[in-house]
């Protein structure tokens, strides 16, 4: 709808930092770019309709401590699941803004993440 509405008014869509993995999925698949930083993150479907988040980019440590960058209400909301390794789902970029494609118009509606 967002997307849509944007594209109605003549605006080019762009996002804040987008912590939402299946909506950083919708973007990439629209040609959105994330901007450089942020968390690589693979996602795939996880046990009961769950989304799993998998970091193979980090350290060890830092993995272990990944779930815990989400408030447990963004845990129950988004139904996200962490830890078992990769099971080769699509990577995307997390806690990023992410650039509409190059073919956008020039103005630029910003959308804060979470809305």
């Amino acid at each position: 709808v967002w997307l849509d509405l944007c594209a109605c008014g003549g605006v080019a869509a762009a996002t804040c930092r987008v912590r939402k993995p299946l909506l950083a999925l919708a973007l990439r698949r629209c040609g959105f770019e994330a901007t450089p930083g942020g968390i690589a993150v693979e996602v795939s479907r996880g046990g009961d309709d769950s989304v799993h988040l998998h970091a193979p980019d980090l350290p060890p440590k830092r993995a272990a401590r990944f779930a815990e960058r989400f408030s447990a209400g963004e845990r129950a909301s988004q139904r996200l699941e962490f830890g078992g390794g990769s099971r080769g789902g699509r990577r995307v970029a997390l806690a990023v803004a992410y650039a509409p494609p190059p073919a956008a118009p020039p103005c630029v509606l910003r959308l804060r993440a979470g809305d």
